[in-house]
Parts: C-alpha cells; structure tokens; sequence
C-alpha cells in the first residue's frame, strides 16, 4: 500500500457514515393507537414520508408530510393548510419497540 494512512482515514470516514445513517433509520408500516369509534391516530411510514390518518367522532383527515428519527425523538413536518398540519407538526420525545413505537407518551402498535 502507498498511502496506509490515508486508506485508514477513509475506513473510518466511510464507517463513521455508516453508523450514524444506521443510527437514524427509517421506520416502515402502520402503527395505531386509539378506538376508531371515539378518537384514532394511525402512522403509515414509507422511507422518509409519513401519512397520518386522524379520526375523532367519526370525522376523519388525512396528513402527509416527512419524518427524521432519531434515538430518542422524532420530527414530523405536515404541509398543506389544513389547521391539523400546523398541531401535528413537530418534534416529540420517541422510543421505538419491537411491534410499537412510543411517540408523546402514547404507544402505537404495529399493525
């Protein structure tokens, strides 16, 4: 090799990227709380988007936005003018289980 430390120093560049896109990964799927009769919340979460379906007394709105994750919060940003965008947007206290995710103190299990 002609230049060791210069492959080394590319090594651990390349392994410190790794770890920290790892550290931040992306959620996948639906995950619920709530009785659909009273009031609801379901994430659907595809790579970096997410689509939150809110249901109070039967009336129903849908939001779509992104998300960023990381160990121990998760930012969602809703766009459109719907007034529920503004409320939703954020970012909240998270932890993430095997089949739930924790966001604001309330537990979605994955459907």
């Amino acid at each position: 090799m002609k230049h060791p430390r210069r492959t080394l120093a590319l090594l651990l560049a390349l392994s410190c990227l790794c770890l920290s896109l790892v550290a931040c990964g992306t959620l996948s799927g639906t995950y619920h709380a709530g009785d659909p009769h009273r009031a609801a919340l379901s994430y659907t979460f595809e790579g970096r988007q997410v689509s939150a379906h809110i249901q109070v007394l039967g009336v129903s709105t849908t939001l779509q936005g992104r998300y960023q994750a990381d160990r121990d919060t998760i930012t969602f940003v809703f766009e459109g003018d719907n007034p529920a965008a503004a409320e939703y947007s954020g970012t909240f206290p998270f932890t993430k289980g095997k089949h739930s995710l924790t966001i604001n103190r309330v537990t979605y299990e994955k459907r």
